[in-house]
């Protein structure tokens, strides 16, 4: 879950005082307004600033990041299925909606049928579902 704005600040804020380097609170603003929050982000821009030391060059190189790692999320989703990239452009365009998404992907020329389509749109919530438990047990086991 992302930061607040306020959060966001206070933690970039924190973390360039304990590197001794003081940034322009606009700057800080400006950082977390394009990157809303998300802490991996928010750490890297953290890092591009200390070596960059400018906030455009620091913005990009997150951006620049944050571009290859959502492209190759794409490519992955698009390996499980070619309907996951033609669901999330019809969501994105606005076919929220049950209906209106199946019509988009016909018109599209993808034919889903309504069980084929509750099963995409439900497979990524299964998966997060099971990296979490994964993730959970692998802190219940003890390590030596």
């Amino acid at each position: 879950m992302p930061f607040s704005r306020e959060l966001s600040i206070q933690f970039l804020t924190q973390g360039f005082a304990e590197a001794g380097v003081e940034t322009p609170k606009e700057e800080l603003e400006r950082a977390v307004e394009v990157l809303d929050g998300i802490l991996g982000w928010l750490v890297d821009f953290g890092r591009a600033y200390l070596k960059k030391g400018r906030l455009k060059p620091a913005i990009e190189s997150v951006l620049k990041r944050a571009e290859g790692f959502l492209i190759g999320e794409l490519k992955e989703l698009e390996r499980r299925s070619p309907h996951y990239v033609l669901i999330l452009e019809g969501i994105a365009k606005g076919y929220n909606r049950w209906e209106p998404l199946r019509e988009y992907l016909a018109v599209k020329g993808q034919e889903v049928p309504k069980a084929r389509l509750a099963a995409l749109l439900d497979r990524p919530r299964k998966d997060e579902l099971d990296s979490q438990r994964i993730c959970e047990r692998q802190e219940e086991v003890p390590h030596s």
